[in-house]
Order: C-alpha cells, then structure tokens, then sequence
C-alpha cells in the first residue's frame, strides 16, 4: 500500500499529483522515439503499462541468409524467409548492427521480434555464434569464402556457442521472445566489443520447415535492446 505520509506540511495533493503514473500515451510516444518501433513491431518499451522508459535501441537485421543442407556451397542472401528445418537440415543466421550502443553501456533488457511467414507447430532456439561469418560468403559449408566451419552448418563448440539465448513459437505471425540471462551476456559482449558480434544461429530437428521474414522481406527481425550508461 502507498504510504501517503504528508512531509514538511505540504498538501497531500501535491503528494498525490507527483505519484500519479505516467499517462499511457506520453510514454508510448517516448518509446516509439527512443525505439524506432517502425514496421509494425514494437519499440522499447519494456515491461509496458507505464512502465519507466529507459534507453533503447531497436535495429533489424544487418545480415540474414538462410544456410541449407542440400545446397552446400550456396547462401541464399535474397530469399525473403529465413529457413529453419531438420531434414534437410537448413539454418538461419541473423546478425543486427548494435555498434550505436555506447560500448560502456550496462544492458538491462533485449527482446526479439520475428515474423513467422510459414509456421509450424515446434518451438525454436537461437544459440550465439562463435566463427566469424559474411552474409555473401557464408554457405553451409563456408563460414566466408574458402573459409569452412569446423563443422558443415555451424554445428561445432568453435562455430556456435551450445547455449540457448532465446526460444520462441514456431506458430504463424508475430512473435515476441525475450532474452534470458544468457542472451543478455551474449548481446552485452557484442555491446562491449562489436567485433565480437557474430549474431546468431537458429536450428532446430523438427521436420516441419519453419521461415521467418528476412530483411529482404515484410518485416526483419527486429532485436530491441535496453540499457544504462554511467
């Protein structure tokens, strides 16, 4: 319960006036400024209903392809789905330009918005990747021109982290996932050194082929992070 104690004689409505929440559009407006929810997606405004705006970017993919297992030695840069499905086995890099972050940053929250084009009925995961790759090299078999992954679609410890950052439903539509604690570490690094930043991988063994919009499509994935700065 609010304590409405009245300090130093002061009306209690001036108290009142000063807790009241902030009005509901006031602070969508500022998320939309800070978030650049363009598109249709949402923009930065963490928790929702009122909730204190903080910094945020929001930024869609820098580089997207679709990596696929029976066409080894081609990346598709210009599909506009991003496919995921385990036979024939095709993964989807997604990497997103951060570097506008101030590399001093805390980040406190980051959620990720995809529009699933062609559903299915599985859940899937996007874990951190490792080698350095290229939107225009990469293939299921090369990470960037002649260079391979240690192991055929990025599948080893030295080309993909085994950690989850994130799952999301595979169901047509918008959907909304957000990072865990993993995720946050992982999108922190890339904050602190953007060289690092080699985006992520989305795999999964369910049969059923999954697609995601692409840049090249309607809306791509779109990465919204929060942060503090000192």
């Amino acid at each position: 319960m609010t304590d409405w104690t009245v300090r130093g004689g002061f009306p209690a409505i001036f108290l009142l006036v000063g807790c009241l929440e902030p009005d509901p559009v006031a602070v969508g407006e500022q998320a939309q400024f800070l978030g650049d929810g363009a598109g249709g997606f949402p923009s930065c405004g963490f928790g929702g209903g009122g909730a204190p705006i903080v910094p945020c970017k929001c930024v869609g993919t820098s580089n997207d392809l679709t990596i696929d297992s029976s066409n080894p030695n081609d990346g598709d840069v210009s599909d506009p789905t991003c496919w995921v499905d385990g036979s024939p086995e095709m993964s989807c890099l997604l990497r997103w330009d951060i570097s506008a972050i101030p590399t001093n940053a805390t980040v406190t929250g980051a959620d990720l918005t995809v529009s699933v084009v062609d559903g299915s009925l599985a859940n899937y995961s996007g874990q951190r990747i490792i080698r350095p790759w290229t939107e225009a090299g990469a293939t299921w078999v090369n990470s960037k021109g002649s260079t391979t992954w240690a192991t055929a679609g990025a599948k080893a410890a030295t080309d993909r982290s085994p950690t989850t950052l994130f799952t999301f439903s595979g169901y047509s539509g918008v959907q909304i996932t957000t990072l865990n604690s993993s995720g946050l570490a992982a999108v922190q690094g890339w904050v602190n050194s953007p060289i690092s930043n080699q985006g992520v991988v989305i795999s999964s063994a369910d049969t059923h082929r999954m697609g995601i919009s692409s840049k090249e499509g309607a809306s791509a994935p779109r990465l919204c992070v929060s942060y503090t700065t000192p």
